[in-house]
């Protein structure tokens, strides 16, 4: 990860998403996580506080912390001018991500990478 890097958004919570919540937030960073789906902050939470005892064996970069994240609900629209990076973990539907997609990309500086976790879907 770029050391540049210091503040990521997050869309989306699930296997994937919750995932690499738990990598930024072992690699020091601070993040905005978004899903509209019910009960997700509560799913988040829960799979950090099981999951970090093991990212602490492994060693974590310092300044990790669980205190370095924050769940913001179903969207991060008021947040994606202060993220350094955003990772999009939503379904694997084509038009669901053309509409996330075309949303983060009217709202992030132009110097922020917007990756995604999309196996299922030809890059085409």
């Amino acid at each position: 990860m770029a050391s540049n890097i210091k503040t990521v958004g997050l869309v989306g919570t699930g296997v994937i998403g919750l995932s690499w919540s738990a990598l930024f937030l072992a690699k020091g960073m601070k993040i905005s996580v978004s899903d509209r789906a019910p009960g997700a902050e509560g799913k988040l939470d829960a799979y950090l506080k099981e999951n970090w005892p093991t990212l602490e064996r492994i060693r974590l970069t310092p300044g990790a912390s669980l205190s370095n994240y924050m769940f913001v609900g179903a969207s991060l629209d008021d947040l994606f001018g202060q993220v350094d990076f955003v990772q999009e973990n939503t379904p694997k539907h084509l038009k669901l991500k053309q509409d996330v997609f075309a949303n983060m990309d009217a709202r992030t500086r132009p110097d922020v990478v917007i990756a995604s976790s999309s196996s299922g879907l030809p890059s085409s």
